[in-house]
C-alpha cells in the first residue's frame, strides 16, 4: 500500500465513496445472486461468490470515478 497524495481527502468524500461503493456492490451482487446460472453453489464455505465478485468489478470503478489512482506506474 502507498499513500494516495493526488487527492484531497476529505471526511465527506472518504464517507460517500464508501456509502456509494456498499450500496452499488450490495445491488450488484443481489443482481448476481437473482440470475446465477452454474451448477456451482453460491457459497464457498463462508464466502457469498456473487458479493466477491461484485466487489472485484465495483471498487476499482468507484475508485476511478472518485480520482483515484488505482494503478501507480513507476
Amino acid at each position: 500500500m502507498y499513500l494516495n497524495k493526488d487527492k484531497p481527502k476529505t471526511f465527506s468524500r472518504v464517507t460517500a465513496l464508501l456509502i456509494l461503493t456498499r450500496i452499488c456492490t450490495i445491488a450488484f451482487s443481489l443482481l448476481i445472486w437473482k440470475f446465477w446460472f452454474l451448477r456451482v453453489d453460491v457459497m464457498l464455505g463462508p464466502i457469498l461468490l456473487p458479493a466477491l465478485m461484485s466487489e472485484i468489478v465495483i471498487s476499482p470503478i468507484f475508485l476511478k470515478f472518485f480520482g483515484y489512482k488505482i494503478l501507480r506506474i513507476s
